[in-house]
């Protein structure tokens, strides 16, 4: 049997007390932690001195969850203790009513997501709306054992699944560094011949795309977005949509040949690039935190 439960009560925020000024503690911020799998990309220490203020408290009984950028998706299940950026919410799931990985999860799947993005407020840092994250029921199987096999099965698949990404991520690896080689070595043989210049000279226009709030309910034309620029390639599987004024999605309007590269956000995401081929025919636009070349 499952209940649906409200967030507030069942993983309120409850953050400890922060250290003293003279320890040295975990510092997370949000560039530390990889977007849909909340794995922590670096650990970095400082003594709480040096933090400033509007920090959070954590440990190993919480759930971290970014209010900031929710498409971002960036859940994180902390194996320490440590104080992080106040735009971290610390929620402490009850151990007896939920697991804090089946929690993760949750708040990971395309269900909040989906919540997530009709509830987030603002366009130049867009944050969920907090009084209806607190109140958004979430789905709880009636024991924590129930909740464990879900967990356990949940990381059994995930675990094929990372097995088939790391050869994947070999792949791609070994042909963009082939396609590296041979573009250097073409690149050597004109060296020194070829005029030099900068890059707006050679083009027809650098712009940011739209700002208009996407959806997903599928309706108007799909909007390539950060998330679809991967290893120089643009993916089209996780889409959304935005339906646009006809003045503006000429405007918008992507065209075969047209480059995309990320200009915003954390290090590991600027600078990203893909090239838009067509992805198959169609209206295609480009998001605000994009420039097209």
């Amino acid at each position: 049997m499952w209940s649906d439960i409200p967030l507030g009560e069942i993983a309120p925020a409850n953050g400890d007390p922060l250290p003293s000024d003279s320890q040295r503690v975990w510092n997370l911020s949000l560039e530390d932690i990889e977007p849909i799998t909340g794995r922590v990309i670096e650990k970095r220490y400082n003594l709480v001195s040096e933090l400033g203020s509007a920090k959070c408290c954590f440990n190993e009984q919480h759930v971290l969850y970014s209010k900031l950028r929710p498409y971002l998706n960036k859940v994180v299940v902390p194996d320490g203790a440590g104080v992080g950026t106040s735009e971290l919410i610390p929620l402490r799931p009850d151990p007896k009513r939920l697991n804090r990985d089946f929690l993760a999860y949750y708040l990971r799947s395309p269900r909040f997501l989906a919540f997530t993005d009709s509830n987030t407020r603002g366009a130049n840092l867009p944050r969920i709306s907090m009084k209806e994250f607190w109140k958004h029921p979430i789905p709880v199987p009636d024991s924590v054992s129930k909740q464990q096999r879900i967990v356990a099965r949940i990381k059994e698949c995930l675990g094929k699944v990372d097995e088939v990404e790391a050869l994947r991520n070999q792949a791609q690896n070994d042909s963009h560094q082939l396609v590296g080689a041979i573009f250097n070595d073409h690149l050597n043989e004109v060296a020194g011949s070829a005029p030099e210049g900068e890059l707006g000279d050679v083009l027809v226009r650098a712009q940011y795309g739209t700002s208009n709030k996407a959806n997903t309910n599928g309706q108007g034309v799909p909007v390539l977005r950060m998330g679809n620029i991967q290893d120089g390639y643009l993916d089209a599987t996780n889409l959304k949509h935005i339906e646009l004024p006809a003045a503006d999605l000429a405007k918008y309007q992507l065209n075969v040949g047209d480059v995309l590269i990320n200009r915003t956000n954390s290090l590991e995401l600027v600078g990203k690039s893909g090239l838009f081929d067509g992805l198959g025919g169609g209206d295609w636009v480009f998001a605000s935190y994009l420039v097209r070349l």
